[in-house]
């Protein structure tokens, strides 16, 4: 087959464009992943609070961050539980991440600081002069001068503005909201509201260092003010709502944690609020553990570079399979808040971090799995720790004249919601199951198990299956034999979260290149 030349021509032209496509994106990818070193930082974790973790671009695995990593465009920060850290950038601007937030650092030379995928953050740019932030539902937030808290949650948004102003847009609906002024987004419309309320104490973002020292609630409405409330949330989870007489101090304990409040009144009957206000109050004790939790079930794949982790300071660390902790399978001294343990073998473990200048030292217990998948199990008396324990538990239960045995139970850690979804449907097995026993699930908001917030009872079935919405939970087994036996499971935690997939890689002219 002989070409003509005008088939030379184009095909000469279609191998030129694919050539040039893929010089863009080799460009693109390079800038993101950071080959032979030719990327450079475009801030750093300034500060960081219990676990926070790291994915690069170009990686699957996230990793744990210390104060002062430098931090790349297109890198995944992620904040766990009761955690938080402060983003510093080279132009000025800071973010203040919130507890169970993602973001993803954006490149500031094409404009935008990061984007919010999931979760709460404090962004200010009075350094900077400008920040353009993205939101979870592709709405953008450019904060002029100033500072805002931002609040993405799949489709919802909310932009509360404390200084400065910002500009919010999504395809060709734009507001503008100045300072004391909140952008929530309500379907596909923005709603503005102008804040009337000024919040006086707790100030903005303090961290109270003793939960033993109660919290003063202080705010200034209008003088017609009346039937004032505040609304009070900790995290994601179900806000509480506090009557108040008008400019009075309401005090209360609370354990630590990241809450979020506001104030609600009536004005010339109508309900005027405050902004949000954020503080964190931290644990009492010098000595934390963070990680693994209580009772937490790590997979064999995981135990290989397992970590154990401790707020407090230098501390001496042990591991033991035994609670007497005789013998030690490892044991170090003035270490600083985390130690890397050997790969682990499948069961249960016992840990200790000690203070011995302070006489003081707290210990935890793990279990790990056999399985390589994300799957949270109770203790396992059968595999984790052998028949003759098992055993040994009947038998002490026998002679204190109560019969209770261990559930072991099974359920996802975390389960991913989709973006237009509106609950989860979460499946909970356990083990062993007993066809005269009535089994109930309880739920709850908290790991306190003051009120069941959700339950479901079966019998003689090893499953039940519940609905739950975004959030984290807290979830028990119980049930009760015809024979009097009583089977319980320890509490176990659930978190369901929204997914929301990174867009396509974005990839610059050729005049920009």
């Amino acid at each position: 087959m002989v070409l003509s030349r005008r088939d030379k021509i184009v095909t000469a032209l279609l191998l030129l464009a694919v050539a040039l496509l893929l010089y863009l994106l080799q460009c693109h990818w390079r800038r993101r992943s950071g080959l032979k070193g030719e990327a450079q930082p475009v801030g750093e974790v300034e500060y960081k609070y219990r676990q926070v973790q790291r994915k690069f671009a170009d990686r699957m695995v996230w990793e744990d961050v210390e104060p002062k990593t430098p931090v790349y465009a297109y890198d995944w920060i992620m904040t766990q539980e009761n955690s938080d850290a402060r983003l510093s950038f080279k132009n000025g601007a800071r973010v203040e991440i919130d507890p169970e937030s993602l973001v993803e650092i954006e490149d500031p030379a094409e404009g935008t600081m990061l984007t919010l995928r999931e979760g709460n953050i404090q962004a200010d740019t009075r350094q900077s002069g400008k920040g353009v932030i993205r939101a979870a539902d592709g709405s953008t937030i450019e904060l002029e001068k100033g500072r805002a808290q931002v609040a993405s949650r799949g489709k919802e948004l909310s932009v509360d503005v404390k200084e400065g102003r910002a500009k919010i847009a999504q395809g060709n609906k734009k507001t503008i909201a100045e300072s004391g002024e909140i952008v929530e987004k309500k379907g596909d419309e923005f709603q503005k509201t102008r804040t009337e309320i000024r919040l006086k104490s707790p100030p903005q973002e303090i961290v109270f260092d003793d939960p033993n020292r109660p919290v003063d609630f202080v705010f200034e409405a209008p003088p017609e003010s009346r039937d004032c409330n505040i609304h009070l949330k900790s995290g994601d989870k179900t806000e509480r709502i506090i009557k108040v007489a008008k400019g009075s101090t309401h005090r209360e304990k609370l354990p630590h944690g990241t809450y979020y409040w506001r104030a609600t009144c009536l004005a010339q009957n109508k309900l005027i609020s405050s902004g949000t206000g954020t503080f964190r109050i931290r644990p009492s004790a010098g000595l934390e553990l963070v990680a693994p939790r209580q009772g937490e079930l790590v997979p064999t794949n995981q135990a290989e570079t397992l970590v154990l982790r401790w707020q407090g300071g230098p501390a001496t660390v042990e591991l033991s399979q035994s609670p007497d902790f005789n013998p030690v399978i490892t044991r170090a001294e003035k270490i600083e808040n985390s130690y890397a343990v050997p790969k682990l073998k499948p069961g249960k473990y016992y840990w200790r971090v000690s203070l011995p200048e302070k006489n003081r030292s707290l210990k935890s217990h793990f279990v790990v799995s056999e399985q390589d998948g994300l799957l949270a199990s109770a203790q396992l008396p059968e595999k984790a720790q052998g028949k003759e324990k098992s055993a040994r538990l009947k038998q002490n239960a026998d002679q204190e004249g109560e019969k209770k045995a261990l559930l072991s139970v099974g359920a996802p850690e975390e389960i991913w919601l989709e973006p237009d979804a509106a609950r989860a449907t979460f499946a909970v097995e356990w083990k062993p199951n007993k066809k005269d026993t009535a089994y109930t699930v309880e739920v709850f908001a908290d790991a306190q198990k003051k009120q069941p917030i959700l339950k479901k009872s079966v019998r003689g079935k090893n499953r039940a299956t519940l609905s739950l919405p975004p959030g984290t939970f807290f979830y028990a087994v119980s049930g009760k034999a015809s024979d009097n036996w009583v089977w319980q499971s320890p509490l176990r935690q659930v978190t369901i979260r929204r997914k929301d997939l990174p867009g396509p890689p974005r990839v610059k002219s050729v005049e920009a290149q």
